[in-house]
């Protein structure tokens, strides 16, 4: 007989929350650094050779912030994806000890019959 269909609750805890979205920018980061690293390639600026492309002093120091910015954004979101739930507070009330198994003895055989 199967227990009786429980109901779950509709929406999960704050930290759970938050982690989950925290996930999803860890996700879109990448994405958001190759956007930002491919923006040089649409600047028109005053170029002095009549080209019309952005001067490279001004892209180097650009894609420079770029790759700072990301670093820190990265180590932000890993700092805060960290497992530990003491860091953030554990205020989900699921959270539960870890359930122990028995170990069965060799001794006895599979079905531990005497």
């Amino acid at each position: 007989m199967s227990p009786p269909d429980v109901p779950r609750p509709m929406f999960v805890g704050r930290s759970t929350y938050r982690r989950r979205r925290m996930a999803d920018a860890a996700v879109l980061l990448p994405i958001l650094g190759a956007l930002l690293m491919i923006m040089p390639l649409l600047w028109v600026g005053n170029a002095t050779e009549g080209a019309g492309g952005a001067r490279t002093s001004g892209v180097m120091i650009y894609l420079f912030l770029v790759w700072g910015g990301l670093s820190v954004l990265s180590a932000l979101v890993a700092r805060y994806l960290n497992p530990d739930p003491s860091e953030h507070g554990a205020d989900d009330a699921a959270s539960e000890p870890p359930v122990s198994r028995p170990v069965p003895d060799p001794a006895r055989g599979p079905t531990g019959g005497d």
